[in-house]
């Protein structure tokens, strides 16, 4: 098949740069057709480290699969989650489009003015705050005692932070931009590479690092040609040996490797490279890609939605969600392992329609089918979190509390700014972040305001 050729030659033009890849797959758009049932893998593949706070959101939607699924029992259930209340709000300066993560009695938050923050659980006050002068737009990565953030700046900067003090541990310059999330696993981080659109065309793609020193482990290019392009823009995603990602157009040449989802290994070696090629514009991967048993769902620009093996990386089906070509998604679908929420992108054309274009978030199950779907002002950017028999889920300015299988609404609250990131739920509770960087922690027990009241709440600012 054509799909066949374009992988023997994507592992020709590896070879050539010096980059190894097994290509025994056959690949493209011919996979099986019917659907096997989904099935998560066990946490322990995918969680960094729990501690003992019992709190253990430590990377971008949970975890290295990017499930966006809590497995711990959080006291939060369908029958108690509307007497959620405000139990405190904060905010970090110069506003925030990254997600929570939470362990060890801290919230950490990545803002666009440059500082990364810790506030405490309990009460939001401040545990430190530490300045890297530089734009972020990810999420941070927690393991081992160490947050792992990189900034969105031309170069970039992936630093090491001490999670109990924020004391810089190292820097590493990352030549183009760093927005998606890390990936931390086997003494190394990898981090993404972006950028690689015209006009700019830096050369993107994954760069490692060890864990202890920053010191740079290997590179691997989405195009191997410099001044080619290419980029790596969401998160990366492990399965307990390699790393799974979307990629972005290369500016020169049309490559397998680009507009694709890529295979690695912990070494840096490609196994396969399976592009998202469709007739519709822009087929750029610029979201996350879920993991759940030999599946990888993700959505590209062009507005479609996909299901590939993640073995293979046979694309075994692909479907549209509503979002118009060049304004697909670019979220992260997540699972509770009967239901996928996924955001369907722009549902007109922004450049038209700036102040509503309208969006929408939907509900399918391991097959695809249409369980239900929110409509929304503005796209949906932001991953669903689960637990047992609930879906928090952020839209518009509101952050609300779903049934994952009818997508009825169980409780709500209205922020005072639309959200780009992800919820959290844990035991100490459900976390949030707007655009205008407000911080807001709920819980069944402490709190002093409920609905939409915000007034009576103490606010810390760093």
């Amino acid at each position: 098949t054509i799909a066949t050729m374009m992988k023997r030659l994507l592992c020709a033009l590896a070879t050539a740069s010096f980059v190894l890849c097994g290509c025994g797959g056959t690949g493209g758009s011919g996979g099986p057709s019917g659907t096997p049932p989904m099935v998560l893998v066990p946490a322990h593949l995918t969680v960094p480290e729990v501690t003992d706070s019992g709190d253990d959101w430590v990377t971008y939607a949970h975890d290295q699969m990017r499930s966006g699924y809590q497995p711990q029992d959080t006291g939060i259930t369908p029958s108690n989650v509307s007497t959620l209340q405000l139990n405190w709000t904060a905010n970090v300066a110069g506003g925030v489009v990254s997600s929570p993560i939470v362990t060890g009695g801290s919230v950490f938050i990545a803002g666009l003015g440059g500082a990364v923050t810790a506030f405490g659980t309990n009460d939001g006050r401040i545990q430190w705050s530490t300045q890297l002068n530089r734009e972020i737009r990810m999420t941070p990565a927690f393991s081992g005692g160490v947050l792992f953030v990189g900034t969105h700046t031309y170069p970039g900067v992936l630093a090491a932070l001490d999670a109990k003090t924020g004391a810089i541990r190292w820097q590493a310059t990352v030549p183009g931009s760093d927005r998606g999330e890390p990936l931390v696993a086997g003494g190394a981080v990898y981090e993404g590479m972006a950028g690689g659109d015209p006009p700019t065309c830096f050369q993107g793609g994954i760069y490692a690092y060890n864990i202890q020193t920053g010191a740079q482990l290997w590179s691997w290019f989405v195009d191997p040609f410099a001044g080619d392009g290419g980029s790596v823009w969401g998160p990366i995603s492990f399965d307990g040996t390699d790393l799974i990602f979307g990629t972005g157009n290369t500016c020169k040449k049309i490559l397998g490797t680009g507009d694709a989802v890529v295979r690695l290994s912990q070494s840096g070696v490609m196994a396969w490279a399976d592009p998202t090629s469709d007739s519709r514009s822009d087929n750029d991967v610029g979201g996350g890609v879920l993991l759940s048993g030999n599946h990888a769902f993700f959505t590209s620009k062009n507005g479609l939605y996909y299901d590939a093996d993640a073995v293979t990386g046979n694309i075994g089906s692909k479907m549209p969600l509503g979002g118009i070509t060049g304004y697909g998604g670019i979220g992260n679908p997540t699972t509770d392992g009967s239901v996928i929420a996924v955001s369907a992108g722009y549902l007109s054309d922004p450049t038209v329609n700036p102040t509503a274009p309208g969006g929408k978030l939907v509900g399918l199950n391991a097959a695809g089918n249409q369980l239900w779907s929110i409509p929304t002002q503005q796209p949906v950017f932001a991953y669903v979190a689960f637990t047992k028999g609930i879906a928090f889920a952020t839209l518009d300015n509101k952050i609300v509390a779903l049934d994952p299988q009818s997508g009825r609404i169980l409780w709500s609250y209205t922020a005072s700014a639309y959200f780009y990131g992800g919820p959290v739920v844990v035991p100490s509770g459900v976390y949030a972040v707007d655009t205008a960087g407000d911080v807001y922690a709920f819980d069944l027990s402490n709190g002093a305001a409920s609905g939409d009241s915000r007034s009576r709440i103490p606010r810390a600012r760093p």
